[in-house]
């Protein structure tokens, strides 16, 4: 009968179970001994500080390990969590000592001023930053008030009604490619663009994508002037914006824009329309008090945009496109020398009607 050397098999199952447990203490010992972060180098960052990046990236106590960090940010979602004011990070094993962050900052779209510190906002109107600092290229929100500032969080406006147009503004700016100084909410809920010396008056939050597409191809026009761009009543359907050189905002009364009762512009104002159906995108300028701006396009009335008649009596009657009846009509003039008609940036007067039309 075979005997059967069970001590023999105990030894070997030992000894497997040793080599095993080395091997995994060995490389316990190269994973947390030899891949341990000695340096950190932060690169793509602009308004945060590499010191602050990294006291972020390395408050997770397991990061201190190389191929722990490699492994968490390749995530989205978890570096979302551990890192809300970036929309990206990238790592890079440089050595076992050593990783490079490309950190992919999100755009501050604006910022607003509370209790003494400057409270910057991301297109999704989250808090991303509070600072003491000002950055280059982030226009400044006055005219409406934070309720309160939790970082990560979206902004509470005192007037909750408020925000949507916030973000529909700072977002149609951005696509834009324009840069205020300061975005002004009056107190009669009319917004205000300011570039320096020249303001942009938007009026009531309405057709707000609109009015900046055209202010992105207007600006360039008055950029450097002093001035105010009438823009309250622009829409794709009335697409006339004034400019008004040299004009205070002290002589505006936001409340009411009516124009000029006698619709005839003031003085050293420019008037054009910007295109905005799509397609020919041409943009016309108009002074009323210059033949050479006249000719750079400015409507001109034509006989064809009604019908003349003759009584009895030999008068002149004007019939317009409407079917309204002038009789006399050439006691009214509302054209210029040029024969173009005299604008207030709102609309016209009929030359032989008389009616105001916008």
């Amino acid at each position: 009968m075979r005997e059967i050397n069970y001590g023999g098999r105990r030894k070997r199952r030992k000894l497997v179970v040793g080599i095993l447990a080395g091997m995994l203490i060995l490389a316990a010992l190269i994973v947390f001994g030899l891949f341990r972060v000695q340096e950190v180098v932060i690169v793509g960052n602009e308004n945060f500080t590499a010191k602050q990046i990294q006291q972020a990236v390395m408050q997770d106590g397991l990061c201190k390990n190389s191929l722990y960090l490699l492994w968490k940010f390749q995530d989205k979602e978890r570096t979302a969590e551990a890192l809300p004011f970036l929309s990206a990070v990238e790592v890079t094993m440089v050595n076992p000592f050593k990783v490079q962050i490309r950190v992919y900052e999100k755009t501050q779209v604006g910022y607003l001023q509370a209790d003494g510190k400057y409270v910057y906002f991301d297109k999704d109107g989250m808090i991303v930053e509070t600072s003491e600092r000002i950055h280059e290229n982030v226009p400044l929100l006055t005219g409406i008030t934070l309720s309160e500032v939790t970082l990560y969080e979206t902004m509470k406006l005192t007037d909750e009604g408020k925000l949507d147009t916030v973000l529909t503004l700072t977002r149609g700016l951005v696509r834009e490619q324009l840069i205020p100084d300061e975005i002004r909410f009056s107190t009669t809920d009319e917004i205000i663009l300011i570039f320096g010396k020249v303001k942009a008056l938007l009026g009531k939050d309405e057709n707000l994508e609109d009015k900046l597409a055209a202010l992105a191809s207007i600006y360039p026009q008055v950029e450097g002037q002093t001035g105010n761009l009438h823009m309250q009543n622009y829409s794709l359907n009335a697409q006339t914006v004034t400019f008004r050189q040299g004009e205070e905002e002290a002589e505006l009364d936001l409340e009411s824009q009516t124009g000029n009762a006698e619709g005839t512009p003031e003085e050293g104002s420019t008037e054009g329309t910007a295109g905005g159906d799509g397609e020919s995108g041409q943009q016309e300028t108009e002074n009323a008090n210059t033949p050479e701006t006249q000719a750079l396009g400015g409507r001109t009335y034509q006989e064809s945009d009604g019908t003349f008649s003759t009584d009895a009596d030999g008068n002149t009657i004007y019939t317009d496109a409407a079917g309204n009846t002038t009789p006399n009509c050439d006691q009214y003039n509302y054209t210029d020398e040029n024969g173009g008609i005299i604008m207030d940036g709102y609309g016209y007067i009929d030359p032989y009607t008389g009616a105001y039309i916008n």
